[in-house]
């Protein structure tokens, strides 16, 4: 599974003459597949999780199995992700809002993070070597992002694979 999609259109010339690109289809099935991509990422991340069962201060919640799309416990995560097209217009960016910071965490797992036993903060110069924290403060990556855009790539790929060929003209020169 890859974090980009890339698609090729193959061009024969014969001939001499410029290329002229119109960039409003392109723009708008970027838009689309942003808007998709992230559409479907929050569908995963609101589904329950199919891991351990927590009960604490009289609520229950299951948690998502290490690997499986994140469980939604207060919905922040579930309802961040947006699609933007940037500036030059032919990029999309699917990214979580600000709100959710810790997202990419948990999409890609962390390690060494929280408080150590004892409930104490480290001082700054003790127990500080990269790369040492308590096992048991591992996150393992919950992928939802990832794997929406894996499930849509063929769509993506074919709907700006059209848009391209659509918006590509080729304009002959007098010789």
């Amino acid at each position: 599974m890859s974090d980009r999609i890339s698609v090729g259109v193959r061009v024969t010339l014969s001939g001499g003459g410029i290329f002229a690109l119109d960039r409003r289809d392109i723009r708008a099935a970027l838009r689309r597949a942003g808007g998709e991509v992230a559409a479907l990422t929050r569908s995963l991340r609101s589904a329950g999780g199919g891991g351990r069962t927590y009960t604490q201060d009289g609520k229950t919640w299951t948690a998502s199995a290490p690997g499986q799309p994140p469980a939604r416990v207060s919905g922040t995560l579930a309802h961040a992700p947006r699609g933007q097209l940037t500036a030059s217009g032919l990029t999309v960016r699917v990214f979580d809002a600000a709100a959710a910071f810790y997202g990419r965490f948990v999409e890609f797992g962390a390690k060494g993070v929280g408080r150590p036993k004892g409930g104490q903060p480290r001082s700054a110069g003790r127990g500080r070597r990269r790369g040492v924290g308590n096992p048991a403060h591992i996150i393992a990556p919950r992928p939802s992002l990832t794997l929406a855009l894996g499930q849509r790539e063929g769509s993506i790929a074919t709907r700006l694979r059209s848009a391209l060929e659509g918006g590509v003209a080729f304009i002959r020169l007098k010789p």
